[in-house]
């Protein structure tokens, strides 16, 4: 087990270092991105034959490389900025919920008589396609669920969100922004080019901007703790992304040279370490209904979302990371966000994010009594 924890941790932080060098060197590697490398590196890990990463490790690695990047990354955002956007937010937001549960309602009306507990299932993925998997476990003992119920359709979501990141991460926004308004550029990073976008920096300019993203992260470590079970991340993360905020306010922590980079080289960290807990072995093991159902959910939910945000000419950056925020959770957004080239963005994405975890139990709940 010691071995395996050291070659854990020694890819985790290997890996991404050379996703970033071999996006500077190569063409295919620079159309890809590094936090798609990193993913997709990470999952070709969890999946060889002979490996088998230890998950408490891995899991440990990505939530303490996602509770630094994120106000690492966001203490370069200008949220003065931000707000001008914040109207086509909460509409985005909005219409990204009324998807999930015209898609969660319909699969759910269709499949109740073929799928055990469709109507659980329902309003469990209610929960996690508009909050995320903290939702999805109240709502499962909301409704007294059987305890296979739960695992299976858990490692459905796993799976089928990982192929859905996938997507967002490499081909989704060209494909996307064919449909969509274009966003208003981001004048802090060029496209595609953001690990290189921040300004030269020193080791103490990085040490200082992680000394302050420690900080941020410790609050919402004490948060985690003390908070009732079932808000630890809420919490954890609402306080993390309002301190980072508000130092973000202060324009010699913003100006701070070497944030960004700093907090995009952890993301890293954090994509191959999601990436190493996508075990294809468990969709095996899962029940070929759950997969189903689950599977019909989150596709015409995302169809459904693009299809109102083009109806509402919601532009492309916006629509993609509240997708994202919603379907995935979060943590997934400052990936997102980097792949875009548009950091701006990473407020709305958390906000959305947020929203959905406070939602997504009164919603989910509320599908499942209108299915029955």
């Amino acid at each position: 087990m010691a071995w395996t924890c050291m070659v854990d941790l020694l890819l985790d932080f290997a890996v991404p270092a050379a996703a970033l060098l071999a996006a500077r060197r190569w063409g295919w590697a620079r159309a890809l991105g590094p936090a798609t490398l990193c993913y997709l590196g990470g999952m070709v890990y969890a999946n060889l034959p002979g490996t088998a990463p230890h998950l408490p490790t891995v899991e440990i690695v990505a939530w303490a490389a996602v509770a630094l990047s994120v106000p690492l990354l966001l203490f370069s955002v200008d949220v003065i900025a931000w707000t001008r956007l914040a109207r086509t937010a909460v509409l985005a937001f909005v219409l990204a919920c009324v998807a999930v549960l015209v898609a969660t309602l319909a699969v759910g009306m269709l499949l109740a008589d073929r799928v055990p507990h469709a109507v659980d299932l329902a309003g469990m993925l209610t929960g996690v396609y508009i909050g995320g998997t903290p939702n999805m476990a109240a709502l499962a003992g909301a409704f007294g669920a059987p305890p296979d119920v739960f695992v299976n359709t858990n490692a459905s979501d796993l799976i089928l969100s990982a192929f859905y990141l996938g997507f967002m991460l490499t081909l989704g926004p060209r494909v996307i922004g064919r449909f969509l308004p274009p966003s208003a550029p981001d004048e802090g990073a060029g496209a595609g080019d953001s690990w290189a976008a921040d300004r030269p920096a020193r080791f103490r300019h990085r040490l200082m901007g992680l000394g302050l993203s420690l900080a941020c992260a410790a609050v919402g470590g004490v948060a985690f703790a003390v908070v009732p079970s079932g808000f630890q991340m809420v919490a954890a993360i609402l306080l993390i992304t309002t301190l980072a905020v508000v130092a973000s306010l202060s324009r010699r922590i913003r100006t701070l040279p070497g944030t960004y980079t700093t907090g995009q080289y952890l993301l890293l960290v954090f994509c191959f370490a999601a990436g190493s807990m996508a075990d294809i072995s468990r969709l095996l093991a899962a029940s070929p209904g759950f997969f189903g159902f689950t599977f019909a959910v989150i596709v015409l939910a995302v169809v459904l979302q693009f299809a109102l945000m083009a109806a509402f000419r919601v532009d492309r950056d916006t629509a993609i990371v509240t997708s994202v925020a919603t379907i995935m959770s979060p943590p997934f957004i400052a990936a997102t966000a980097d792949r875009l080239g548009n950091r701006q963005v990473l407020v709305t994405g958390i906000a959305s994010g947020l929203m959905g975890y406070a939602v997504g139990n009164y919603l989910g709940i509320a599908v499942s009594w209108m299915l029955r």
